[in-house]
Protein backbone atom coordinates (compact mmCIF):
# COMPACT_ATOMS: atom_id res chain seq x y z
CA UNK A 1 0.00 0.00 0.00
CA UNK A 2 1.44 3.35 -1.05
CA UNK A 3 1.21 6.24 1.35
CA UNK A 4 0.51 9.70 0.11
CA UNK A 5 2.36 12.38 2.08
CA UNK A 6 0.11 14.77 3.95
CA UNK A 7 0.48 18.27 2.61
CA UNK A 8 -2.01 20.04 4.85
CA UNK A 9 -2.26 20.55 8.57
CA UNK A 10 -5.14 19.42 10.76
CA UNK A 11 -8.62 20.45 9.57
CA UNK A 12 -8.96 22.95 12.42
CA UNK A 13 -5.88 24.80 11.18
CA UNK A 14 -7.01 24.61 7.56
CA UNK A 15 -10.36 26.19 8.49
CA UNK A 16 -8.61 28.83 10.55
CA UNK A 17 -6.18 29.73 7.78
CA UNK A 18 -8.85 29.93 5.11
CA UNK A 19 -11.23 32.00 7.20
CA UNK A 20 -13.90 29.29 7.10
CA UNK A 21 -13.63 28.69 10.84
CA UNK A 22 -16.15 29.93 13.35
CA UNK A 23 -15.66 32.77 15.81
CA UNK A 24 -13.54 30.40 17.94
CA UNK A 25 -10.59 30.66 15.54
CA UNK A 26 -9.71 34.11 16.88
CA UNK A 27 -9.91 32.75 20.39
CA UNK A 28 -7.43 30.03 19.51
CA UNK A 29 -4.98 32.57 18.11
CA UNK A 30 -5.34 34.74 21.20
CA UNK A 31 -4.80 31.82 23.56
CA UNK A 32 -1.82 30.46 21.62
CA UNK A 33 -0.37 33.96 21.38
CA UNK A 34 -0.60 34.42 25.15
CA UNK A 35 1.40 31.29 26.01
CA UNK A 36 4.74 32.99 25.41
CA UNK A 37 3.74 36.04 27.43
CA UNK A 38 2.72 33.85 30.34
CA UNK A 39 5.97 31.86 30.20
CA UNK A 40 7.99 35.09 30.07
CA UNK A 41 6.02 36.75 32.87
CA UNK A 42 6.18 33.80 35.23
CA UNK A 43 9.87 33.17 34.51
CA UNK A 44 10.68 36.81 35.31
CA UNK A 45 8.49 36.74 38.41
CA UNK A 46 10.48 33.72 39.64
CA UNK A 47 13.75 35.50 38.86
CA UNK A 48 14.91 32.80 36.44
CA UNK A 49 17.13 33.31 33.42
CA UNK A 50 16.41 31.51 30.17
CA UNK A 51 19.28 29.16 30.95
CA UNK A 52 17.97 28.39 34.44
CA UNK A 53 14.48 27.62 33.17
CA UNK A 54 16.04 25.52 30.42
CA UNK A 55 17.96 23.46 32.96
CA UNK A 56 14.89 23.03 35.18
CA UNK A 57 12.61 22.06 32.30
CA UNK A 58 15.02 20.16 30.03
CA UNK A 59 14.01 22.52 27.20
CA UNK A 60 16.69 24.54 25.43
CA UNK A 61 17.01 28.21 26.31
CA UNK A 62 16.74 29.00 22.59
CA UNK A 63 13.39 27.19 22.34
CA UNK A 64 12.08 28.96 25.44
CA UNK A 65 13.15 32.29 23.98
CA UNK A 66 11.34 31.52 20.71
CA UNK A 67 8.20 30.55 22.63
CA UNK A 68 8.34 33.74 24.69
CA UNK A 69 8.76 35.87 21.57
CA UNK A 70 5.88 34.15 19.77
CA UNK A 71 8.15 32.65 17.14
CA UNK A 72 7.33 29.09 18.11
CA UNK A 73 4.29 27.33 19.51
CA UNK A 74 5.33 24.70 22.06
CA UNK A 75 4.30 21.09 21.72
CA UNK A 76 2.23 19.71 24.57
CA UNK A 77 5.32 17.85 25.80
CA UNK A 78 7.39 21.04 25.86
CA UNK A 79 4.58 22.95 27.55
CA UNK A 80 4.28 20.21 30.20
CA UNK A 81 8.02 20.46 30.92
CA UNK A 82 7.96 24.26 31.16
CA UNK A 83 4.79 24.29 33.26
CA UNK A 84 6.32 21.78 35.67
CA UNK A 85 9.53 23.80 35.97
CA UNK A 86 7.52 26.94 36.71
CA UNK A 87 5.27 25.16 39.20
CA UNK A 88 2.10 25.87 37.23
CA UNK A 89 -0.52 23.60 35.68
CA UNK A 90 -0.65 23.51 31.88
CA UNK A 91 -4.13 25.04 32.12
CA UNK A 92 -2.54 28.28 33.39
CA UNK A 93 -0.82 28.73 30.03
CA UNK A 94 -3.84 27.95 27.87
CA UNK A 95 -6.57 29.73 29.80
CA UNK A 96 -8.08 32.60 27.87
CA UNK A 97 -7.93 35.29 30.55
CA UNK A 98 -4.76 37.18 31.30
CA UNK A 99 -4.88 38.44 34.85
CA UNK A 100 -3.13 41.38 36.42
CA UNK A 101 -0.43 39.07 37.76
CA UNK A 102 0.58 38.33 34.16
CA UNK A 103 1.87 41.86 33.62
CA UNK A 104 5.64 41.90 33.53
CA UNK A 105 8.18 44.55 32.75
CA UNK A 106 11.90 44.02 33.02
CA UNK A 107 14.52 46.70 33.44
CA UNK A 108 15.07 46.82 29.68
CA UNK A 109 11.40 47.43 28.86
CA UNK A 110 10.34 43.80 28.54
CA UNK A 111 7.02 42.55 27.29
CA UNK A 112 3.64 43.61 28.62
CA UNK A 113 0.21 42.03 28.53
CA UNK A 114 -1.38 43.34 25.37
CA UNK A 115 1.85 43.41 23.33
CA UNK A 116 1.34 42.00 19.87
CA UNK A 117 2.63 38.44 19.61
CA UNK A 118 3.31 37.03 16.16
CA UNK A 119 1.69 33.61 15.84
Amino acid sequence: MNRVPRTQGPPCLDAQASGRGDAGAGDVERIVGSIGLKVFSHRKRMGLSLQQLGERSDVSAAAIHKIEQGGMVPTITTLLKIAGALGRPVSYFVEEDIGQDDLAVDAEGGRHAGDQVKV
